[in-house]
């Protein structure tokens, strides 16, 4: 394999992967917007835990804390810790 073979390789990797996730976030958002989880977080006014949001949507905490992993990674919700190492997640205004 050439060298120009190889970077048309690994650009269309990289370019495949990128499609996956993104496609995987945009069904995570679909989620988020079907079971009122941004509508939720967006009347809370500070940040709050993965089982506060879980309990004011009406969800179970574990599934909101597994959709909340795929935002935070996903860039579209905000992560913070406290001193204790506790989570709580918020809405970038």
């Amino acid at each position: 394999m050439c060298k120009e073979e190889k970077q048309t390789t690994e650009s269309f990797s990289h370019k495949m992967a990128d499609i996956l996730n993104f496609g995987a976030l945009n069904l995570a958002m679909g989620i988020g917007y079907r079971t009122r989880l941004f509508d939720t977080m967006d009347e809370m006014a500070d940040p709050a835990t993965a089982d506060a949001i879980a309990e004011k949507a009406g969800l179970h905490a574990r599934y909101v804390e597994e959709w909340l992993g795929v935002m935070v990674c996903g860039g579209i919700v905000e992560l913070e810790e406290d001193e204790s190492g506790v989570s709580r997640f918020y809405l970038p205004r």
